[in-house]
């Protein structure tokens, strides 16, 4: 199976962002940088919108993927 430029692109999207959301929880974990509350509420929002953003790529790949599916089965 050859990997379009859109897929290649969304894997590259992906990887992407998991590096950095572990980047992140990371520098919360370790304690890098000396943070406040909120910069820590504000950093876990941030890894919470990364997660939002991979499951939205995800969802976006399935709907791709079915609706590739029915237009092969259509044509047979």
């Amino acid at each position: 199976m050859a990997l379009t430029k859109d897929k290649a692109a969304l894997l590259e999207a992906q990887k992407v962002i998991k590096e950095a959301i572990q980047s992140r929880m990371e520098n919360l974990v370790a304690g890098h940088s000396i943070m406040d509350f909120p910069m820590v509420k504000y950093n876990i929002g941030i890894i919470s919108g990364l997660k939002d953003a991979l499951t939205i790529i995800e969802e976006a790949e399935q709907f791709r993927s079915e609706e590739h599916t029915s237009e092969l089965q259509s044509h047979h």
